[in-house]
């Protein structure tokens, strides 16, 4: 957030942002982003399209545990994620689990004078407790009041 307020935004501009934006277009577009700025007309780093969010495994947030998985793997001329492989972990429970995610993102592939390549990336993937969604605790409704519909 910080970040954003120092790039010319106002800080409540910035809070707004991140509150409305979700994390995975805010990624994309930071990743995009930087990535362009390091470009030369010879080399065209990959640009990341789509990410998904590793699913949290359930035993480590019952136990309130955060971490940090490192993943390699290569975005071949498809754009698409090859020989995914754990690094580094802070616990071995959620290499599968950022794996799996890792696997499903999407880039526009690198290109070198021209030609599409295949490029090998590392990436951190952090499961962090605060990022889970939880659904709203619904209030409970008043003595004649009807209850709100359900979403199907």
């Amino acid at each position: 957030m910080l970040a954003l307020a120092k790039s010319g935004r106002t800080l409540a501009d910035a809070c707004r942002y991140v509150m409305t934006v979700p994390m995975e277009e805010r990624y994309v577009a930071h990743a995009a982003a930087s990535t362009a700025a390091q470009d030369s007309p010879q080399l065209r780093r990959p640009r990341v399209l789509r990410i998904v969010r590793p699913l949290y495994p359930k035993a480590l947030e019952l136990t309130h545990t955060e971490g940090e998985v490192l993943v390699e793997f290569v975005v071949d001329t498809t754009g698409r994620v090859r020989d995914a492989r754990v690094v580094k972990t802070s616990h071995p429970a959620f290499g599968d689990f950022a794996v799996a995610a890792v696997k499903q993102w999407l880039f526009a592939p690198a290109s070198h004078d021209g030609h599409l390549v295949d490029s090998r990336l590392r990436v951190p993937v952090q499961f962090r407790l605060s990022d889970i969604w939880q659904p709203r605790q619904r209030k409970a409704a008043s003595p004649g009041e009807q209850p709100p519909a359900e979403i199907q």
